[in-house]
């Protein structure tokens, strides 16, 4: 399971170079500039079919949402954001199991 989302040596180093992108990109500057950035993560998944380099992505996490860069072409010239989600941290209420009420 661990060989879907573990990177190879050469996958770290495209994900490293893929975080230096995306800091230098015009979407990272306008988040910074308004978000509070806490982490860069990089991520890959070679689970659901998607094919190099579309199936590694930095996630930019900041203290209200986590946004999801990828590649804007199969050259990786540029990063882009690619969608977000909210972030939720530990001192937050669990939202998981879902209460349904009678």
């Amino acid at each position: 399971m661990d060989l879907w989302y573990e990177p190879t040596e050469e996958e770290q180093i495209f994900l490293n170079q893929m975080a230096q992108l995306t800091v230098e990109s015009e979407d990272y500057q306008h988040i910074a500039k308004y978000s509070n950035v806490i982490a860069l993560a990089p991520y890959i998944n070679k689970s659901t079919g998607g094919h190099f380099p579309f199936n590694m992505e930095i996630e930019v996490k900041t203290t209200k949402k986590t946004f999801i860069f990828t590649c804007e072409d199969a050259t990786c010239s540029k990063m882009h954001t690619g969608g977000e989600y909210l972030t939720t941290y530990t001192d937050e209420d669990l939202l998981l199991p879902f209460k349904i009420s009678n």
